[in-house]
């Protein structure tokens, strides 16, 4: 089985086609909340007759919670499910990821997603910061730093079939960084609803 957790709306980014937009109140999830979740899991678990429990941190941006609620969330998991296979996974824009967020990563064996919208200019003309800023260079860094401490990202990718892409490109991208992703596209929802260009 696996559980999404929305642990946040909260984001540092302000994506062109994001399905939250810009929502009315920020909304976190609290601690008491995940416990209760996770005391229910094993009465559904035995239920479908699953053995293997998989629990995805997303949001908005889940690295805007803080490491000590993420370690909390996890060791409470881990205690009440220890009789199930259980693995956690993450899915961030990647940008905050810094020395401390890798050690919780191999510590509790997280396995992560980095979002990336293909080369420079596809992943720039979508996907920057609240003030406007490009981040494909800083995610390429993180993706490389995760890479230096042994975890190696999967990579989601959302493609606007409007907008001109280099079919060729996108696929030396992908082929000369050893990429591992999943390619969506666009839907109209959230402040995507706002594109004419969607198709």
């Amino acid at each position: 089985m696996n559980v999404i957790v929305k642990v946040t709306n909260a984001c540092d980014f302000a994506c062109q086609y994001c399905s939250v937009g810009e929502p009315p109140k920020i909304q976190t999830i609290n601690i008491e909340t995940i416990k209760r979740m996770v005391d229910g899991l094993p009465e559904l678990l035995n239920k479908i007759g699953d053995e293997d429990i998989s629990i995805l941190w997303h949001g908005g941006e889940p690295l805007l919670m803080s490491i000590d609620f993420y370690r909390e969330a996890m060791d409470y998991a881990k205690s009440h499910l220890s009789e199930y296979n259980l693995s956690f996974k993450i899915q961030s824009n990647g940008y905050l990821i810094d020395e401390k967020w890798i050690e919780l990563f191999r510590e509790y064996k997280v396995n992560v997603g980095i979002s990336l919208d293909g080369y420079q200019e596809l992943h720039d003309g979508n996907r920057r910061t609240k003030s406007g800023e490009p981040t494909f260079a800083v995610v390429m860094q993180k993706i490389a730093l995760l890479r230096e401490a042994d975890i190696h990202p999967g990579v989601l990718m959302v493609l606007n079939t409007a907008d001109p892409i280099d079919v060729d490109r996108l696929f030396s991208f992908i082929q000369d960084n050893a990429l591992s992703c999943k390619i969506h596209a666009v839907y109209p929802s959230g402040r995507a609803q706002l594109r004419q260009d969607i198709t």
